[in-house]
């Protein structure tokens, strides 16, 4: 493996090694490594470990690693100890990560360069806060580390605790504990978190929960919690489909690019709604009042017998037979968003716009796909006389 990543990849000796292409010498129990002081090559060799290690089963232990340098300078050590597995991912990296997951989520590829259609901050909300349930790469790297951090305050029983409790801790207090100039970056990046994370800390226990601290708990208490949004539930509830709920989620963060957005950012020459030409294409426009969308919410209701309005049903929640009724409701309203929307971008396009009548019956078939895959929770006699 070692050899293959060095002979087919960019990969760079050691100087006084380069001559006769040596890069690792094996022993019964010790396996060094060397090469030039460059993250590339370090890289390389680490990544051709990792691979020997999946296939063997046979793993490096990292408190009784070492790594030595000879002429490199410190901005290239901090590279070199953050490629060979130090614990904290460095900012450039995690937006990297970060950019791939937001282009995926827009683009289904990692290479997008438009503006996003809701920003990061929301996306990485939790879904009742209205976002999308992403967890933030730098956070959640941050509480992994809080895991080790537990780890010394509890002094949990493993090797590395005793071996930082002799090297570094010695009958220091966890708590108070501040690191000195010299030790290593790794340890150094365990304290920062440490002090990030203390003030959740009583007595040297986890406080912010009695079952004590986990990554989900750490993630949880470091980030920025918002408001609950009271449509949430709706939007994501199981009766509806994915694409449904996906196109209502933008709309309720008024994330689709509307005329309206797009023409007050000189993105297109007037903003004049896509379907009836008439007036500003905004959402509430283009969902409630147009022309085209009316006769489509009348045609639906004539089939389903209730009206479709945004509040309808909210205050006869315990009446015999309004449970269906209300799913069926919010079911048909965010086909609506979903079909509306996905015509009215074919209309911009392509300048074809299908009539409201074929609309409704593809609004009708996906509702009734998605209520018969529900029946075994329909019981009651009023319920099942209506659908």
């Amino acid at each position: 493996m070692i050899a293959y990543a060095t002979d087919n990849w960019p990969f760079q000796y050691h100087p006084l090694c380069k001559g006769v292409k040596l890069n690792h010498l094996m022993f019964a129990d010790d396996l060094l490594m060397f090469c030039k002081g460059n993250a590339q090559s370090i890289m390389l060799l680490i990544r051709a470990f990792s691979s020997f290690s999946k296939a063997s089963g046979l793993t490096m232990n990292n408190t009784k690693s070492e790594v030595y340098y000879n002429g490199v300078a410190s901005e290239l050590k901090n590279d070199i100890q953050q490629a060979t597995g130090m614990f904290i991912i460095p900012k450039g990296v995690i937006r990297r990560i970060e950019g791939i997951c937001r282009n995926y989520l827009w683009d289904g590829s990692s290479d997008y360069h438009r503006v996003p259609l809701v920003s990061w901050d929301k996306v990485t909300l939790p879904k009742d806060e209205g976002g999308l349930g992403i967890k933030k790469a730098e956070l959640y790297n941050i509480a992994a580390v809080g895991k080790l951090v537990d780890w010394v305050y509890n002094k949990a029983d493993k090797l590395w605790i005793k071996w930082i409790s002799q090297v570094y801790l010695k009958q220091q207090d966890w708590h108070t504990y501040t690191p000195a100039a010299g030790v290593a970056w790794s340890w150094k990046s365990i304290c920062k978190v440490k002090e990030m994370m203390k003030t959740g800390y009583q007595n040297n226990h986890w406080a912010a929960n009695l079952k004590g601290y986990s990554i989900r708990e750490g993630y949880e208490w470091l980030r920025n919690k918002q408001p609950k949004k009271d449509w949430v539930h709706l939007v994501w509830s199981d009766w509806n489909l994915p694409k449904h709920a996906l196109i209502s989620w933008l709309v309720m963060n008024q994330g689709l690019n509307i005329k309206a957005k797009l023409f007050q950012f000189g993105c297109c020459p007037d903003n004049r709604c896509c379907i009836c030409d008439q007036e500003p294409e905004t959402l509430e426009h283009l969902f409630f009042d147009c022309l085209y969308s009316r006769q489509v919410l009348s045609l639906i209701e004539q089939w389903c017998g209730f009206k479709i309005a945004v509040d309808a049903y909210t205050s006869s929640g315990r009446s015999a037979g309004a449970r269906l009724k209300l799913h069926t409701h919010y079911l048909l309203w965010f086909a609506c968003f979903y079909h509306i929307w996905n015509k009215r971008n074919n209309s911009r396009v392509n300048m074809i716009l299908t009539r409201p009548e074929a609309l409704v019956l593809q609004i009708r078939e996906d509702a009734m796909r998605r209520i018969r895959s529900k029946m075994g929770r329909i019981v009651m006699t009023d319920e099942r006389t209506w659908l």
